[in-house]
């Protein structure tokens, strides 16, 4: 005779790697933070690798907090430039100016040294 699953019961739902996977990574941020020492961490890092239940699990973690989601970013609006969109902007306009003040410095120049004083031009 099947048994039927009843949410009332000590049963629960199986879970999976991904699951298991969840778990040891929280293990492993609560032993960074301070929380588990490393006997703790390795016992309760065994027990979430071979849990077979999500109840199972829930006893591990029962006296961690719940991890904090990561605030998400502001979206950025359609269109809207980024950081590196913008130096690269600000160095091309750079390049462009030195390169118009190389350009005119050339074309007035002409090789020509201007002296100012009264050595400028030589006598007669």
């Amino acid at each position: 005779m099947a048994m039927r699953y009843d949410p009332g019961s000590r049963y629960t739902l199986r879970i999976g790697d991904a699951e298991r996977d969840e778990a040891a990574t929280q293990l492993s941020e609560h032993f960074v933070a301070g929380r588990l020492t490393i006997d703790e961490f390795n016992e309760r890092l065994e027990k979430a690798l071979t849990a077979k239940t999500a109840d199972q699990l829930s006893h591990i973690m029962a006296d961690l907090p719940k991890p904090r989601k990561p605030r998400p970013e502001p979206a950025r609006r359609q269109g809207e430039p980024g950081l590196a969109a913008r130096y690269a902007a600000l160095a091309l306009l750079a390049v462009l100016v030195l390169m118009w003040m190389s350009a005119l410095t050339m074309m007035f120049h002409h090789g020509y040294t201007y002296q100012i004083g009264p050595h400028s031009y030589p006598g007669p």
